[in-house]
């Protein structure tokens, strides 16, 4: 499943189907735990129609019941969730990492602040790679417990353990841009969830919130700099004749001039006719 893994073998890994497992001794959410009497539970996590921070869902199961909700923090430097059930108590709290060359992001106990998991990102050559660690000792490989491998291009995911996936995640294709906040879209998605018996249903939704949040910074970066550039062209078009001169030129040597309207140009420059 590393970077030798080729695209056809990993989008057979998505049509996988999903397997029971036996249930946690200690779950981190008792509540969420697909029972084993269930071959499965179906998830929808759905952003909030209007969410000023970004990071507001809205968790129902596949009748459309509400079953938790997401609730991001303002002004927060570490992009904080709170994972809470459908009666407003807190279930579970994820905090990233502030400096890293990949994205980590802390699984907390919302009472002791403790750290219970680690999601983190890695590189792969064709798919993101997110994975699930316990505790905040990733380096550790003891400390494994699922892996989050996804399509780019159909936004479709598969969360696997060391036997074979445990669940599956596709976003709706036509609901990229519903999450609108103070500072416009925030690029969040819309996941249908599936979850194999046994497995603890609130982790591999935290780690699908990752997933989506990963993206979504993604894109804004992307967006940002569209705009940077766009707004580049326009100076350079309206915004007094922006011109490069001739570096063997000894008045100008090599510098940028702003030249003027009814102004002539400095020897040896390259510029706009058009704000001469």
């Amino acid at each position: 499943m590393g970077c030798g893994q080729s695209f056809d073998q990993y989008s057979a890994l998505l049509d996988l189907p999903i397997t029971p497992r036996q249930p946690p001794d200690v779950p981190v959410c008792p509540e969420l735990v697909v029972p084993p009497h269930q071959q499965q539970w179906g998830f929808i996590l759905k952003p909030a129609m209007f969410s000023a921070t970004g990071n507001d869902f809205n968790i129902l199961n596949q009748l459309g019941q509400p079953v938790a909700i997401v609730r991001g923090k303002y002004f927060s430097l570490h992009d904080k969730q709170m994972i809470l059930n459908a009666s407003g108590l807190p279930l579970l709290q994820m905090e990233k990492k502030l400096f890293g060359v990949h994205h980590t992001y802390y699984l907390k106990d919302p009472i002791n602040g403790m750290t219970i998991a680690t999601i983190r990102s890695r590189l792969s050559l064709f798919t993101p790679i997110y994975e699930l660690y316990r505790g905040e000792d990733y380096d550790n490989p003891q400390n494994f417990i699922w892996r989050m491998q996804g399509d780019f291009f159909s936004m479709r995911y598969s969360i696997l353990d060391l036997n074979g996936p445990i669940a599956r995640a596709e976003a709706n294709p036509f609901t990229q841009f519903n999450n609108f906040g103070i500072n416009g879209f925030n690029y969040n998605e819309t996941y249908f969830v599936e979850v194999a018996s046994g497995v603890e249903s609130i982790l591999v939704l935290a780690m699908c919130l990752v997933a989506d949040e990963v993206r979504a910074e993604e894109m804004r970066r992307r967006e940002e700099q569209r705009r940077q550039r766009a707004a580049e062209a326009n100076t350079f078009a309206y915004g007094g004749g922006v011109a490069y001169t001739n570096t063997n030129n000894n008045n100008t040597n090599g510098v940028y001039v702003n030249v003027g309207f009814n102004q002539q140009p400095q020897q040896g420059a390259f510029f706009n006719p058009a704000f001469s």
